[in-house]
């Protein structure tokens, strides 16, 4: 597959990292995907075995 032929990382493309257009789509994707769980239908009578904190 070649992923140890070239060992050094490629840089041309750092100056990009973190700039305000990746974090605001970073932002939206996180909006986008964001989960709930839920853990049953009360604490007493949980659906997962976590514990909850207080």
């Amino acid at each position: 597959m070649g992923l140890f032929e070239k060992l050094l990382a490629d840089y041309s493309m750092a100056k990009y990292l973190g700039s305000q257009e990746h974090r605001d789509l970073a932002r939206e994707v996180v909006r986008k995907t964001l989960v709930l769980l839920k853990n049953g239908k009360s604490l007493k009578t949980p659906l997962l075995p976590l514990l909850s904190r207080r």
